[in-house]
């Protein structure tokens, strides 16, 4: 116990130096089964086949679009430049190799960690600080912000965000002021919820430093206001997830009968994180004992226990512990309001969403463990030490395991689907995967199955796609035509295009590639189509205009082209419905 004791006396005698090398390490450690991981997901629309972001200088169409590449513009409800241009750097040196991502991110996250250590420390003792932040940054809830790279936004937010506020806590120059103001900005620019790094700024200059919080609101006034132009220019100034998920589509009521499982979903995880999935999608519509009344009492027992803990701290009678303990509680619950679903979300729950709420959580804790008498049960401080370096420990293998699960696409989906059986996007994700290996009847079921629970477009074209693979085409244009009446991506328009291609001698295959050309000029695909349509009716003029642009945008086939512009005789075989087809 002696050598526990000298530990601990080490702790709060620790330099910033030694804990920075400290969360290296371990981060490090904990986080490098991840760097072989590919891309998968999102990271596929919004990096492998985004052809802006492939460009460095379109970091100023960044800042006024979204993140999803439809084949023509950067679509979606979300606006996050800053994540899209870290994208766009990383793609610029490193393209496809997905261990720079990797290592950028678990960087990121790391870094972020330490500053955490460095705020808690200005409210709590050094060894709870240092304890507190490791036990956050392995925190398997956490996992998903460095292991999945679609999630760089949020490795970024906290970044800048917590960053922001160690500067506004340990600097009080007007320069630090603009310093600060651009953190926030950067905060917005990485992920909406960012602003909860804003309020808590604010919040904290309200309750420790009134003085400069007048000084804070000037500076931030032309940042701020940037910030709105962009994003009202980029995607609205609000926004709904249109058609984004089962909650999404359910009334305000019924959805407010969710949020007391989705509180303590947030809060058994934190404690328990044995069962992990990137989305979760349950929903409870109606009143329920298990589902609604069992999940409020839970929530109204960890609200008595801080409660409690709260008043704990009062007694110490030290104001300026408990206008801390008072203000990290409004951090947590700032940080957990948005997400109750009284706006819907493009999901029920994310464990991500819940790494705010928790720094406000764990600040709580350090604040009141010297108010624990721990002799009252029986305990020793080493004791406790112990336990917390076995938990840190524990969770940390907890999190180097979630890290395999992201090998591949079809293991991360797996796994979700068997913690979280709701997760249609999942089914998607193995429909596509099974697409990409022939295996078509499992690759169907899987599609349906996703459409039976949520339908959207992903699902839809891909059930289109099994449909066209396996000759059923009447079925697949129905598929892909349904997937276009819940969004427009290019990729479905290109999927339709090859069927109608091979009824090429039917007005409606030149009426559609028109109408598709009109809302993506740009796709290379389309106007390869276009062009072998109009060779084959005897346009030759026409055909040489489609071949060429489509030149420009995307790789052509060389003899083709060859075809086109020596108006050569060229006859071939289309895959779909085995159509010959002759360049005239």
């Amino acid at each position: 116990m002696q050598r526990v004791k000298k530990l601990l006396l080490s702790l709060d005698k620790l330099t910033d130096k030694g804990a920075a090398w400290t969360f290296g390490v371990i981060g490090f450690l904990t986080f490098i089964v991840c760097l072989n991981n590919p891309f998968m997901g999102d990271d596929i629309t919004q990096i492998v086949d985004n052809l802006p972001v492939h460009f460095m200088n379109n970091i100023g169409f960044f800042f006024t679009s979204s993140t999803f590449y439809n084949g023509q513009v950067l679509v979606g409800t979300y606006y996050r430049p800053l994540m899209t241009t870290t994208f766009s750097f990383l793609y610029t040196f490193f393209e496809t190799w997905t261990p720079a991502y990797h290592i950028f991110q678990i960087g990121l996250f790391t870094a972020g960690s330490f500053v955490l250590y460095l705020v808690l420390k200005r409210f709590v003792r050094q060894r709870y600080a240092l304890l507190l932040a490791l036990f956050f940054m392995v925190n398997p809830m956490n996992s998903q912000i460095v292991f999945s790279i679609a999630c760089m936004q949020d490795a970024l937010m906290f970044f800048f965000g917590i960053t922001s506020l160690y500067i506004l806590i340990t600097r009080n120059s007007w320069r630090s002021l603009i310093v600060v103001a651009i953190g926030l900005l950067l905060t917005l620019f990485s992920k909406e919820s960012g602003l909860g790094y804003v309020i808590t700024a604010f919040g904290y200059l309200l309750f420790f430093d009134r003085k400069r919080l007048w000084k804070l609101a000037v500076v931030c006034v032309a940042p701020f206001a940037l910030y709105l132009y962009l994003k009202i220019i980029a995607v609205g100034l609000f926004i709904a997830n249109a058609h984004g998920s089962p909650i999404g589509e359910m009334a305000l009521g019924a959805r407010l009968l969710t949020a007391p499982s989705i509180i303590e979903f947030y809060l058994g995880k934190f404690i328990f994180p044995l069962f992990l999935s990137t989305c979760w999608y349950w929903t409870n519509p109606i009143f329920s004992f298990f589902g609604v009344l069992v999940p409020g009492v839970i929530d109204l027992a960890v609200v008595a226990f801080f409660a409690w803990l709260g008043i704990l701290v009062a007694r110490r009678k030290k104001k300026s512990d408990t206008k801390a303990y008072i203000f990290f509680a409004i951090w947590s619950v700032l940080g957990i309001i948005p997400y109750t679903q009284v706006t819907p979300l493009d999901m029920t729950a994310c464990e991500t969403w819940f790494a705010f709420s928790m720094i406000g959580i764990l600040a709580m804790i350090g604040l009141a463990l010297p108010s624990v008498k721990l002799k009252r049960f029986k305990l020793k401080a080493e004791w406790v030490f112990i336990a917390v370096i076995i938990l840190i420990a524990v969770f940390a293998i907890r999190t180097i395991v979630r890290g395999t699960d992201y090998r591949s696409q079809y293991s991360i989906a797996s796994h979700d689907i068997a913690v979280s059986q709701d997760d249609y996007s999942a089914m998607n994700n193995i429909a596509q995967y099974m697409l990409q290996n022939n295996k078509y009847a499992q690759a169907k079921k899987y599609a349906q199955d996703s459409i039976a629970i949520f339908p959207g477009l992903g699902n839809y074209d891909n059930l289109g796609v099994v449909y066209q693979k396996t000759g059923h085409y009447d079925q697949a244009i129905n598929s892909y035509n349904k997937a276009l009446s819940l969004g427009s991506m290019d990729f479905v328009y290109e999927n339709l295009a090859q069927i109608y291609l091979a009824d090429w001698q039917k007005p409606q295959t030149e009426q559609f590639l028109a109408h598709a050309l009109t809302l993506y000029p740009s796709d290379y695909k389309l106007e390869t189509y276009m062009a072998i349509l109009q060779g084959a009716n005897g346009d030759n003029a026409a055909a040489k205009t489609y071949i060429q642009k489509a030149a420009l945008y995307g790789p052509v086939p060389a003899a083709l082209t060859q075809a086109i512009m020596t108006h050569a005789r060229l006859t071939f075989l289309l895959p779909v419905k085995n159509t010959l087809i002759t360049l005239r």
